[in-house]
């Protein structure tokens, strides 16, 4: 029996409707593939479909549309931020709820975390970083470990003990060191934020960039599958996320989305340009994502450290209609590679 649409998670219809739109098309090439998920889902093998709408990050979660506005799934979905809320992201996307939820609880969450470490470390006024802290007076230490937080200050950096200031022990610490401020230590320490985690939160944002502008195109190709291994975790992101590869000047003149290298001559590749932002302090920065192209068999590993200290210009791919071009992943791509595509706007 098809699922209760009162049990069933989905979108609005309007949304829903407005991803067949754009999306649906670019699918069609693809039908064996989500017959074969209709016909493996027991509650969708018997309605004849007129649309459907498979989640891009799987592939295997699958929506349709029949009896024109009549919904079933084999699926929950749900809209997907990319990049993550957290960090300023306002594009949205359908997806199934079982794979934004898996990347917002293992990875996404490290994006903010980096975000405040980087706008801390910059000097970046109201930026904060989480600390560990273990008091010391007369010589011995108070029991226990506090959490608290270190922040930027017009003066300088300060300890936040705001948290924490109620409880007895800390309270009668703050007290001692007023009265004797040369006889009492505190020792500090913080956490580097994961690197994995923040590479697997930017290709994720870079994936969903790409099946934006090129729909089921990009979804089923090699690029997308080498991607989708990396977002699962099945091999390791290849670039490591370098502080220099983030920037932070000029971010309104940076463009967002996915972009060609422009200069220098012999880096031909997509580079997907993603805008990351602290809503609580408004630091900015966009973070660069080299994805494979169409014809790559593997994704090429590159010295982001070398490539930050390079000149580098390029060129945003502006948004099309997806149904009046379904390839136009891999034409885009020949056009670049033979030097045919005229960009409109080339930012160093």
């Amino acid at each position: 029996m098809p699922i209760n649409l009162d049990v069933l998670k989905v979108p609005k219809p309007f949304v829903i409707q407005n991803h067949i739109d754009r999306y649906y098309n670019s699918l069609k090439p693809f039908r064996e593939w989500y017959k074969i998920l209709i016909e493996q889902s027991p509650h969708l093998k018997e309605i004849k479909e007129d649309a459907c709408y498979v989640c891009p990050l799987c592939l295997r979660s699958i929506l349709i549309i029949f009896n024109k506005h009549n919904i079933s799934a084999n699926s929950h979905f749900d809209m997907d931020h990319f990049p993550p809320e957290s960090v300023g992201g306002k594009n949205e996307i359908m997806v199934c709820q079982q794979c934004n939820n898996r990347s917002g609880f293992t990875f996404e969450f490290e994006l903010i975390n980096y975000l405040k470490f980087h706008g801390f470390v910059s000097g970046n006024i109201k930026s904060t970083i989480p600390i560990t802290i273990r008091l010391k007076k007369e010589s011995e230490y108070i029991p226990g470990f506090y959490c608290a937080e270190l922040k930027n200050e017009v003066d300088g950096r300060i300890i936040d003990f705001k948290n924490i200031n109620k409880t007895i022990p800390v309270r009668e610490f703050l007290e001692y060191t007023r009265l004797h401020p040369d006889n009492y230590e505190m020792n500090v320490t913080g956490q580097f934020p994961n690197e994995k985690k923040i590479g697997l939160s930017l290709t994720k944002a870079a994936f969903l960039y790409c099946f934006e502008l090129w729909g089921y195109e990009f979804a089923f190709s090699q690029s997308a599958h080498q991607m989708r291994r990396v977002i699962l975790g099945e091999i390791d992101c290849p670039y490591k996320v370098g502080y220099s590869f983030l920037v932070d000047e000029n971010f309104d003149k940076m463009p967002k989305g996915v972009c060609v290298v422009g200069y220098p001559e012999n880096i031909k590749e997509y580079m997907v340009m993603i805008p990351l932002i602290d809503p609580s302090t408004c630091f900015k920065m966009k973070a660069g994502v080299f994805i494979p192209n169409p014809y790559d068999t593997e994704w090429r590993f590159y010295d982001i450290t070398n490539l930050g200290k390079t000149e580098m210009k390029i060129a945003p791919l502006f948004k099309y209609d997806i149904n009046t071009n379904i390839h136009g992943y891999m034409t885009t791509w020949d056009r670049y590679i033979n030097n045919k595509l005229v960009p409109k706007e080339i930012t160093e």
